[in-house]
């Protein structure tokens, strides 16, 4: 790891469960996320979150995402040197909104381009407004960082959303997402409302 590159955080996809239609044109997946950080000037840590319903469609060959949304996050180690057990319960903060980021620094060089500026968090919510803020979502992001009501912090146990049913009994989880994550707030984002099929959440029997 070079001076220039002082940290690195890997962004691990893990354990993918994949639905695909039947006419194999679109699909529905849902992986954990397995996040270590390292840094050779500050702490490195490690924390993991959920992609629970990634809905994707296959365009001209080519498997292209339809929708994607992550909940972060479930469990997070504060730093390598401690582990789990520096993990303690926070209380309770209420959502803030981070203010607007300070103006980028001027170049060394005066000739150079001037630097972008970064935004974070709030302050990237108000800069650049997305299509469906997390906060217009209601209980499918209650507890979990910008989203709604209390936010909860490991160790506390999220909540934890499912885009199928039991894959042995059929039983369909207390919370489940009949369609993607925005779909209730903006129907129109549904991949049916476009030509493709929603590919199924019940147990599919093997014809082996």
């Amino acid at each position: 790891m070079s001076a220039k590159k002082a940290s690195i955080a890997f962004h691990w996809r893990i354990q993918p469960v994949i639905n695909v239609a039947p006419d194999g044109r679109s699909a529905r997946v849902r992986t954990y996320l397995f996040h270590p950080n390292t840094s050779k000037q500050g702490s490195s840590t490690l924390f993991g979150a959920m992609y629970p319903d990634d809905h994707l469609i296959l365009e001209d060959g080519i498997w292209r995402l339809w929708n994607l949304s992550l909940d972060e996050p479930y469990f997070e180690m504060p730093n390598w040197k401690g582990g789990w057990s520096a993990a303690r319960d926070r209380p309770a903060v209420a959502q803030t909104q981070r203010a607007a980021p300070p103006p980028a620094p001027a170049p060394a060089n005066p000739n150079a381009p001037p630097r972008p500026r970064r935004f974070v968090g709030a302050a990237l919510v108000a800069e650049f407004r997305p299509d469906v803020p997390i906060t217009e979502l209601g209980k499918l992001q209650e507890h979990f960082r910008g989203g709604t009501g209390e936010p909860w912090e490991w160790p506390q146990i999220m909540p934890m959303w499912w885009g199928y049913k039991n894959p042995v009994s059929g039983r369909q989880p207390a919370l489940f997402l009949p369609d993607c994550v925005p779909c209730e707030y903006s129907p129109n984002m549904s991949m049916v409302k476009h030509g493709y099929l929603l590919p199924t959440t019940d147990p599919v029997k093997s014809e082996d």
